[in-house]
């Protein structure tokens, strides 16, 4: 979500649009597809690898997952309920 805000200066309902929406179509595309489940896993075993994690990463697509897929609506609704906060205006790097 903070990244989202400083991608551009969107509010905090288009930014919980956007990503329930991102996180749809990802998870979605990895569990009713083995090919995207084999992409990822290969991208995320390059990227980790790059960053110097050695671990090889293989996701399963699983149709029975999509169960999770209402904790999207949930998060959208908590984030929309809760006390608001203006969008980043650049990234803070924990000490």
């Amino acid at each position: 979500m903070r990244l989202l805000g400083l991608a551009g200066r969107w509010s905090r309902e288009r930014r919980l649009r956007a990503g329930g929406l991102a996180t749809i179509v990802f998870f979605g595309a990895i569990k009713l597809s083995s090919r995207a489940a084999d992409v990822v896993s290969a991208a995320s075993t390059g990227l980790f690898g790059a960053c110097g994690f050695h671990a090889r990463f293989h996701l399963i697509a699983d149709p029975t997952d999509l169960i999770a897929l209402p904790m999207v609506l949930f998060a959208y609704l908590y984030g929309t309920t809760r006390a608001v906060t203006p969008a980043p205006t650049h990234l803070q790097v924990a000490a």
